[in-house]
């Protein structure tokens, strides 16, 4: 009996020693984002960055990015008739637009139904509508 509590305390020491080799940290959303070897977040991750939300997403969370890529800024600000300039050059218009795409909480794609409503960052509703063929990428942390 004395042997196998001995093979087990010294089992639990081992895997003790071995945790921090097994607790690697995950990188912050930004972190992430500037990661990126594709580059589709560029301007995701120049905007969150301006806008001070690079702090709050290093904070406590976890959070949420429905993350635009460049295309889909592009697209939109072409829609708006805007420039990048013209956004990042109002304060208070580029942190609304992106705080409305990060959600208090973790979600992961597959966990999502048609419907649910989530309250973003900026405060407003968030209306989840599933199709693969134009769906933002997601980001929890």
């Amino acid at each position: 009996m004395r042997r196998i509590f001995a093979l087990v305390a010294l089992m639990v020491v081992a895997l003790g020693l071995a945790m921090p080799a097994f607790a690697q940290e995950r990188p912050t959303i930004t972190e992430w984002l500037a990661a990126d070897a594709d580059g589709r977040f560029t301007m995701l991750a120049a905007g969150l960055e301006a806008a001070g939300l690079t702090e709050t997403l290093s904070g406590e969370g976890p959070f949420t990015v429905f993350a635009p890529t460049n295309d889909a800024f592009t697209a939109a600000l072409e829609g708006l008739g805007m420039s990048v300039e013209d956004l990042v050059g109002n304060p208070e218009l580029l942190t609304s637009v992106l705080s409305y795409h990060i959600v208090p909480g973790r979600y992961q794609y597959i966990n999502l139904t048609r419907g649910p409503e989530l309250e973003t960052l900026e405060g407003s509703p968030l209306q989840i509508t599933l199709d693969a063929a134009s769906c933002t990428p997601m980001m929890s942390w």
